[in-house]
């Protein structure tokens, strides 16, 4: 163990945990003149230096190497994550397999990867980014704090009303109907709307207007359908977020008069619940939002390896998107391809190539033509993806959203007439999402420049998809295709590649898109 922490320095602490004596001793002078550090050799040291922090003290950031005698990184990391929750966890390594990256974000609750030998810059980077998230942290578990003091507040003013009189007994009804309206309220406009006919309900018919405001700052608006008049008072809907609204209540003295005593306890119950579902809807945005980045990550990662150009992903969802809106104006589909349908299949078509991640560089940009064997591996692509998006699906909520995806990684080189792969799916077997990210990816293959191939014009690529309809597509999906082609052609241009330089040797052919 090194010698304490100068003063000067204390506010932001790390812990380094790596084996090899040069390399702790170069993180620690890397590090030193921005942080507190202290440095160890094993996981069972880390855990010593954790247990002698003085009680409020805590390390920001731990930055852990995967390789250790004894308990390994991920195992390490994966103990402090449940002792200190708010620490920020660090992953060195000298590999970047993705089955280890997978393991470290589910089993160690790593924020970060970084590969051995990490650059200082992007050390400094990483320790800079992960002192924000562990104030993040910090911020969100002195809410969640608040927010659990007003749950008890809730549920002892819950108590009490179940021993009010009888009289009361229908506002309690009430009031749990109105935590499951909230509870199944899928967006913030249902959100507004169940307060707002609660809020009527509770306080006997007055006039009442209710406005929560959105992420982006939008007010939503609600109201009881009476017309205001006179007087009125506000309550306000305030989150760990602050306020986030209010509800306005009519108090003129000509009609129902000023608010009684249990009146503004039951106004007073509505907004704290309306708060406490704001602020989870809020969460759940967020959390989807920030998912929907590591998705693109990963999916514009895969399309760096393949050679592709930054540009595919947009154009093949968009392309999708297309697609299915045509699709769903046929009476047969219009059940299916809902809201939730196309922002899953958005999510989903940008993942579709990610099992390319665990091909080996040597294989997936091999010029020229592969062998039997080396086809077989490469198309074990769909297979790998739709595991690797399977290891993802942690989050219920959001298990739809990743199940799409995972059917769009393993079916879109399935063909209508059953010769495709992995599974010989033939028709409807295979996934609607699947099947319509299949004819966007081939258009967009066949109207796009690569060095060894010139680009097709639109008509001489809607030609061939035509042709393929019934072995290669869905007939009912080259319809749509056939309706919305025009757009597609617009929008090929809008998101065009720039220009590709290099001969036919410079990038692996294009099988990977059309076999």
């Amino acid at each position: 163990m090194q010698a304490p922490i100068p003063h000067s320095r204390a506010g932001k602490r790390i812990l380094i945990v790596e084996d090899l004596d040069l390399m702790r001793e170069s993180l620690r002078l890397s590090l030193c003149p921005d942080y507190a550090v202290v440095a160890v050799a094993s996981a069972e040291e880390g855990l010593e230096a954790l247990e002698d922090l003085e009680p409020g003290v805590e390390f920001g950031v731990v930055l852990c190497d995967q390789q250790l005698p004894g308990m390994t990184g991920i195992g390490f990391l994966g103990l402090i994550s449940k002792s200190h929750p708010d620490t920020v966890r660090i992953m060195l390594s000298g590999h970047s397999e993705v089955d280890l990256v997978l393991n470290a974000m589910v089993e160690g609750g790593v924020y970060r990867f970084l590969q051995k030998p990490c650059p200082r810059r992007e050390l400094l980077d990483a320790m800079r980014s992960g002192f924000a998230q562990y104030a993040e942290l910090a911020s969100q578990r002195a809410s969640e704090l608040r927010l659990n003091a007003k749950i008890v507040t809730l549920a002892d003013a819950k108590n009490g009303l179940e021993q009010l009189v009888e009289s009361q007994a229908r506002q309690l009804h009430r009031l749990q109907e109105f935590a499951l309206d909230l509870n199944c309220a899928k967006d913030l406009d249902e959100i507004v709307q169940a307060v707002a006919s609660a809020a009527l309900d509770l306080l006997m018919g007055r006039c009442v207007q209710v406005r929560i405001e959105d992420l982006a700052g939008q007010a939503i608006e609600a109201d009881s359908g009476l017309e205001p008049a006179g007087s009125s008072i506000s309550e306000a809907i305030i989150s760990c977020e602050g306020q986030i609204g209010e509800i306005i209540v009519s108090t003129d003295p000509e009609g129902p008069g000023l608010l009684t005593a249990d009146e503004s306890n039951t106004l007073a119950s509505v907004a704290a619940t309306a708060a406490v579902a704001v602020h989870n809807e809020f969460r759940r945005q967020q959390q989807e939002a920030a998912q929907a980045k590591m998705i693109q990550g990963l999916a514009i990662m895969t399309e760096q390896r393949d050679g592709e150009t930054g540009t595919h992903l947009e154009r093949v969802s968009r392309f999708s998107e297309l697609l299915a809106s045509s699709l769903a104006e046929q009476e047969s589909f219009r059940t299916l391809i809902t809201d939730d349908f196309q922002k899953s299949l958005v999510i989903g078509t940008r993942m579709h190539d990610i099992g390319k991640i665990a091909i080996a560089d040597a294989l997936l940009l091999k010029p020229g033509r592969l062998t039997p064997n080396e086809w077989e591996v490469m198309r074990s692509h769909t297979v790998l993806g739709a595991q690797a998006i399977e290891a993802l699906i942690l989050d219920p909520d959001l298990q739809p959203t990743l199940e799409m995806a995972r059917q769009i990684a393993l079916c879109h080189h399935e063909r209508w007439d059953g010769s495709g792969y992995p599974g010989g799916l033939a028709g409807e077997e295979i996934p609607l999402a699947a099947r319509i990210l299949s004819l966007a990816d081939v258009y967009d293959a066949l109207t796009s420049a690569r060095p060894y191939k010139e680009a097709w014009s639109h008509e001489e690529a809607a030609a061939w998809i035509e042709d393929a309809a019934g072995t290669s597509f869905d007939p009912q999906i080259v319809d749509a295709f056939q309706r919305v082609s025009e757009s597609m052609c617009r929008l090929k241009s809008e998101l065009a590649d720039p220009p590709v330089e290099g001969d036919e040797e410079s990038r692996p052919e294009r099988r990977r898109r059309l076999a």
